[in-house]
C-alpha cells in the first residue's frame, strides 16, 4: 500500500482538514463582523446628511435613436430632441 493510501495518513489529513476549515470559519465570521460594525458606522455618520447626485452631462441621446418623434442624426437633431424633453420636463414642474 503506498504511503499517501494509510489508514494513519488519511486520518490525520482528515483531522488538518478539519481544523483547518474550522479556522477559516472563524475567519470569515470576524470579517463579517467588522464589516457589519463598519457599516453601522458609516450609516450613523451619515444620518441627516442629504446627498445630491448632479447629472452634468444631461440625457444620453444615441445615434439613430427616436425620441418624441425625432430621429437623432446629427446635432441638430440631438439638440431638437432635448429642448421637446426639456420643455416636457418643464410642463411637468408648472403641473405638480
Amino acid at each position: 500500500m503506498s504511503k499517501k493510501n494509510k489508514l494513519s495518513t488519511r486520518r490525520s489529513q482528515h483531522a488538518f482538514n478539519a481544523e483547518r476549515e474550522k479556522k477559516l470559519a472563524e475567519e470569515r465570521k470576524e470579517k463579517q463582523e467588522k464589516r457589519k460594525l463598519k457599516l453601522e458606522r458609516k450609516k450613523d455618520r451619515l444620518k441627516g446628511v442629504v446627498v445630491k447626485k448632479k447629472n452634468k452631462r444631461g440625457i444620453k441621446l444615441k445615434k439613430n435613436s427616436v425620441v418624441r418623434g425625432v430621429k437623432i442624426k446629427n446635432a441638430a437633431s440631438k439638440a431638437k430632441a432635448r429642448r421637446l424633453l426639456m420643455a416636457e420636463a418643464a410642463l411637468k414642474m408648472e403641473l405638480d
